[in-house]
């Protein structure tokens, strides 16, 4: 056995990069603020991949938020993403509070999709206030993302 140069040695994929599979903010020390660590956190891109149609079975969520504002590339059908996108905007709209989804109350939040969408648009909404009040945070914060239904399929 040995190594040998790939045919395709030009191409170049692209990385995406999303929050880590698995995280909640269900530790009984996490309070309700986005400025606690374990907040913070949870929702910064620490996982990589450069298949997303692949990985269509665990962290759906978070593929999706990897690959926004090109979600056709998630590999989810349409009506799925219309969904989870649904959930991010409201938490993005203020609709849903941080004080859900911590201590006893977060416990399995990042097995359910469409509650884990609403919580990182809860955080996100937060972290874009925050940087908007000029607290010395922008870095945390990014930039908030339109979001616009898919065809179901």
């Amino acid at each position: 056995m040995f190594l040998c140069p790939s045919p395709n040695t030009n191409t170049r994929l692209h990385i995406y990069e999303s929050p880590r599979i698995g995280l909640d903010p269900s530790h009984p020390g996490t309070t309700a603020s986005p400025t606690h660590p374990r907040v913070e956190f949870i929702s910064q891109p620490y996982r990589y991949f450069v298949h997303p149609e692949r990985l269509t079975a665990n962290g759906r969520a978070q593929t999706l938020l990897g690959v926004l504002p090109q979600k056709e590339l998630s590999g989810l059908k349409g009506k799925t993403v219309n969904a989870y996108l649904a959930e991010y905007q409201a938490g993005m709209d203020r609709k849903a509070k941080l004080e859900e989804f911590v201590g006893a109350r977060g416990k399995g939040v990042s097995s359910s999709p469409t509650k884990y969408m609403k919580l990182m648009g809860c955080i996100e909404s937060l972290k874009a206030g925050r940087s908007a009040a000029g607290d010395g945070n922008g870095a945390l914060a990014s930039v908030p993302i339109m979001i616009t239904a898919v065809p179901a399929s």
